[in-house]
Order: structure tokens, then sequence, then C-alpha cells
């Protein structure tokens, strides 16, 4: 972790549903307030939405569950995801969008969320994340746990330069 400690792990258990139309926005999907009467309960990381008998779709994919922060944050505050397999990525805590990325996905993801949650505060977290591109495995989604993180990220040594190529290997 780098000197990094760990705050909170999410939970595998999450409400679920596909999104083909990129309506769950403008229907507020993200607020902590809607029926979830259209919403399936997945495990994210014990268990491929495969393996857990939902087809796999590409389309616009969206996850919610509610967390409680503990008394203590430190700073800064990073949310990562160990894999996503997403290209765009919104985060949102109790409705208020707090990071976002674009990105390829199936690879680790950090965002910064310093300043965006409060201590000892219960939040439903929305995770909506575009999975119209097939990745070599098909898989979708949130596959690996996600955590919240205080402290500075780990700097990574530049790579190493080829002097005959002039590139980095």
């Amino acid at each position: 972790t780098g000197g990094r400690q760990l705050v909170l792990q999410f939970p595998d258990e999450w409400d679920f549903r596909y999104d083909p139309d990129n309506i769950g926005e403008g229907k507020g999907w993200q607020n902590t307030q809607i029926d979830l009467k259209d919403w399936q309960k997945v495990r994210t990381y014990s268990g491929t939405l495969s393996e857990q008998g939902i087809p796999e779709k590409l389309t616009w994919m969206w996850y919610r569950t509610t967390i409680k922060t503990p008394a203590e944050l430190g700073k800064p505050l990073t949310l990562w995801f160990m894999e996503l397999d997403g290209y765009e990525t919104r985060v949102y805590a109790n409705g208020k969008l707090i990071a976002e990325a674009e990105r390829a996905g199936r690879k680790p993801l950090d965002l910064d969320v310093t300043g965006k949650l409060e201590p000892n505060k219960e939040y439903v977290i929305a995770v909506q994340t575009n999975h119209k591109k097939i990745s070599e495995l098909a898989l979708g989604g949130i596959l690996k746990p996600i955590m919240l993180f205080s402290g500075e990220l780990p700097t990574l040594p530049p790579a190493p330069v080829d002097k005959k190529a002039g590139s980095k290997t």
C-alpha cells in the first residue's frame, strides 16, 4: 500500500441494474431514495455476473450500496477499485458526484475523494460504468474489491530507458 492505510473495504453485495439507454442519471439512480424494484442483488467480487446467472450485456451498468465511514478518515483519501471492467466511470455519494474517470477497463483505478466524504456518516454509494465495449473476458462491471485508503499514493520509479533504442522498456 506504500504507506497508505486501509480505511474501509466496501461490501461484496450491491444492488445492480443495466442501463441500455443511459437514462439512469436523469432518472436519479444516484440518489439516496429510489425505488429498487427493478434492481437485483449481486456479488461484486466473489462471483462474476455470469456465475450468478446474469447474462453479459454491452451497456451502461449501475451499482449501489450503503457504507458508513469511520470516525477517522485521514488525508488524502483515495477510492481504489482493484479491478473494474468499464470505460467511463462515475461515483456518487448520497446523490452527489464525487469522482469520475475515463480509461480503459480491467485495471486498478485510484480516484481522489479527499474532502468528498465526512467521518462517521452513512452514504449511499452509486457507481455508473460504461461497459459498451467488450473486454477480452467479457466479464463487465466491478470484478474485485473496492477500498477506501488514506495517505499518499506511492510514487513509482520512472521506467528504464533503453539507450540503444531510445525508448522506455
